[in-house]
């Protein structure tokens, strides 16, 4: 049985990954990409939506008196099933208005316009 996206389904369990030919993964992760990418432009978000949590960190070291990376990490909520906790300590992106976003906006007392204008600083830092 076909699916609409011209790609062979699979069915049957997969008892391990060795059942599973390498390029068989790597043309599914190709088509997850292509998938998302899709996805992301139909809803109007791209690349320049995120930065890296590298970039927000520099940003953040290099910002601010004192410098923001204090201000943020000793705000950040020590529950470690929390949210912000989660993806300050341990994520890999900040996505335009995620809780990571909104957090740093109030934490830091920005207004929208000033949040934009820190994520376009933040994308001026290598990922």
């Amino acid at each position: 049985m076909a699916n609409d996206f011209n790609r062979p389904t699979v069915y049957a369990p997969i008892k391990s990954f060795s059942q599973v030919p390498p390029e068989a993964i790597v043309d599914a992760f190709n088509s997850l990409i292509v998938d998302i990418n899709a996805a992301d432009a139909a809803i109007g978000m791209s690349q320049s939506t995120f930065v890296t949590m590298k970039q927000l960190r520099l940003w953040a070291a290099a910002s601010g008196s004192p410098s923001y990376i204090y201000t943020i990490d000793n705000a950040v909520p020590s529950d470690i099933a929390n949210v912000v906790n989660i993806q300050w300590n341990h994520g890999n992106t900040m996505v335009y208005s995620d809780a990571l976003y909104a957090f740093i906006q109030s934490t830091l007392g920005f207004t929208s316009g000033q949040m934009v204008t820190a994520l376009s600083a933040m994308q001026g830092y290598t990922p």
